[in-house]
C-alpha cells in the first residue's frame, strides 16, 4: 500500500510539474543542490533514493534530474502554465483518480488474510505446475575478472559457508543467487553445474569471455520432481492475497453502486 501511494505521489508531480520535496531553505551543509531559490536537502535526496531503491552511488544522477526538473518547473511558472485551463484540467483529473484508487486500495485489502490450509490446498492444486522438466540447481555466481582472484575466492568459498572472509568476499565482488536450469547457462559453466561427474559444491575457477567464473553450489533438484512448498511459499500466498483483493474490490462497487443513486442516460449522447 505505501508503495502505491508513493507512485501515485510521484505520477502527481509529474502533472503539476511540481517537486513538492523541495525547501526554501538556503544555508548550511545540509543542502545538495540549488535551482534559483529553492533547495535539495540532504535528508530529501536519501528519501528520493529509497523511494526508487536506489543505492547512495545513484545520487549523482538523482541530483541531476532534480535540478532537469526544477530548471523546467520553474520555467513553466515563468510562462504562468499552473494558470492553464488544461493543465488545471489534468490535475484535477489525477486528483479524482488518486483519491478514489486510494480508497479502493485501502478498502479492498483491509482485512485479508490467508491462512497456512489454503495456502496448502493451492499447492495441492497446483502442484504440477511446480514440476521440473528439466535439472535445475540454486547457486552464488561470481564473475571476477583477475584469475588469481578467483581462485582466492574459490579457497574461501571451500573453506567455509561463513566467517569474516567469506562476507568481505560476497561484499566485493558482483554475486548472483539464482536457480538456473540445464542448458540455460554458457557450456562450460553448464557442464560443471549440470555434468555427468558433478558432484562438487564449489566450482571454478572457470573461463569465458566475460571473465573467470566461480560458482558455488546450493542446491540440486533433478528433472521429474517437483518444487517444494517452502520454495513457492510467497509466490502462493501472494496470488491468493491478489485474488482476495480482486473479490473485494468488486464487492466494494457493488456495494457502492446499491447505496447509491446513479442514473444513466446513453440515449442523450445522440439527440
Amino acid at each position: 500500500m505505501k508503495d502505491l501511494l508513493k507512485l501515485y505521489i510521484c505520477l502527481f508531480a509529474v502533472v503539476v510539474i511540481a517537486l513538492w520535496s523541495c525547501t526554501n531553505d538556503k544555508t548550511g551543509d545540509n543542502v545538495v543542490a540549488r535551482v534559483g531559490n529553492v533547495v535539495l536537502t540532504y535528508e530529501r535526496l536519501n528519501q528520493m533514493l529509497a523511494e526508487q531503491s536506489l543505492p547512495a552511488s545513484n545520487s549523482a544522477l538523482v541530483v541531476s534530474q532534480w535540478v532537469n526538473d526544477e530548471l523546467l518547473y520553474q520555467a513553466a511558472l515563468e510562462q504562468n502554465l499552473q494558470q492553464d485551463a488544461l493543465i488545471k484540467l489534468a490535475v484535477e483529473k489525477f486528483r479524482r483518480e488518486l483519491l478514489g484508487r486510494t480508497y479502493l486500495e485501502i478498502a479492498m485489502t483491509s482485512g485479508i488474510t490467508v491462512t497456512q490450509e489454503e495456502i496448502n490446498l493451492a499447492y495441492e492444486a497446483n502442484l504440477e505446475s511446480f514440476y521440473r522438466p528439466v535439472d535445475e540447481a540454486r547457486i552464488n555466481h561470481f564473475i571476477i575478472q583477475d584469475r588469481n582472484e578467483a581462485r582466492r575466492v574459490r579457497r574461501i568459498l571451500a573453506r567455509s559457508r561463513s566467517g569474516a572472509d567469506r562476507k568481505k568476499a560476497f561484499s566485493t565482488h558482483h554475486v548472483e543467487t539464482v536457480v538456473v536450469k540445464r542448458g540455460s547457462l554458457l557450456k562450460p559453466l553448464d557442464d560443471a553445474i549440470f555434468g555427468h561427474n558433478s558432484r562438487g559444491t564449489v566450482l571454478g575457477p572457470l573461463s569465458t569471455d566475460y571473465g573467470y567464473h566461480v560458482v558455488e553450489v546450493l542446491e540440486r533438484n533433478k528433472e521429474g520432481s517437483y518444487r517444494d512448498l517452502d520454495d513457492v511459499y510467497d509466490v502462493l500466498r501472494h496470488q491468493l492475497y491478489q485474488n482476495y483483493a480482486s473479490l473485494n474490490s468488486i464487492k466494494i462497487l457493488d456495494s457502492l453502486r446499491t447505496v447509491t443513486e446513479i442514473e444513466i442516460n446513453l440515449e442523450n449522447m445522440n439527440p
